[in-house]
């Protein structure tokens, strides 16, 4: 596991790089990015990031539409 969340922080450092410096993102922007991988990284217990796909993001979808109905029902 510790060489997932390795690989993972490496992904995302180089991520985070180039929406800055190539994309010309801003810091909130980025700061945004981040908090929605966290969110991910929540949703598949940090699974490794290059297996992401298509299915992975519509379950992630549906879940945060059922962690955003609990919020609104609390």
């Amino acid at each position: 596991m510790s060489s997932i969340i390795y690989k993972n922080e490496l992904i995302k450092r180089k991520y985070f790089k180039d929406i800055k410096n190539v994309k010309g993102f801003s810091e909130k922007t980025i700061v945004c990015y981040e908090n929605a991988i966290c969110l991910w990284e929540d949703y598949t217990n940090k699974a490794n990031l290059s297996n992401f796909n298509r299915t992975t993001a519509e379950g992630f979808k549906e879940w945060l539409k059922a962690k955003k109905k609990a919020k609104i029902r609390l």
